[in-house]
């Protein structure tokens, strides 16, 4: 006799709401806990039952398919956006607001821990303080 080959069991409504829940992207746990299964139950059946794995695979086929079509739909309308509403050449050469610490008021001490202000980034006393140690040459 030859072997036959049956069609894989068709899902049952536990396995279809698992299968939603993982191919929206909700993590195999939570999808355990919604459905009132344990996540062992989940990955055992991605293992052995492969009427689950296909549906699950089709149904992640399906999504990216979707997503990659919406991708492209937006895409093409942001660039029709930019192209019906051109924003001047001069907003893409302005560079982002650099952040800068405030400056003391003049003849205000700076505090040891604060940033020096001569702007090398180091504190205070360890830059140009009082107690500053002395300049380490590198060259000979």
């Amino acid at each position: 006799m030859h072997p036959t080959h049956s069609q894989p069991a068709p899902l049952t409504p536990v396995q279809q709401e698992v299968v939603s829940a993982l191919t929206a992207g909700v993590p195999v746990t939570a999808a355990a806990k919604a459905a009132g299964l344990h996540r062992s139950t989940i990955y055992v059946w991605r293992k052995t039952n492969s009427a689950f794995t296909a549906a699950l695979a089709q149904a992640q086929r399906d999504r990216l398919t979707r997503l990659r079509g919406l991708t492209r739909e937006t895409n093409l309308n942001t660039i029709l956006a930019a192209l019906s509403n051109p924003a001047p050449i001069d907003t893409f050469d302005t560079p982002p607001p650099s952040r800068t610490e405030p400056k003391p008021p003049p003849g205000a001490s700076t505090p040891r821990n604060a940033p020096c202000p001569c702007g090398s980034r180091l504190k205070y006393k360890r830059c140009c303080g009082r107690n500053a140690p002395p300049a380490v040459s590198n060259r000979e």
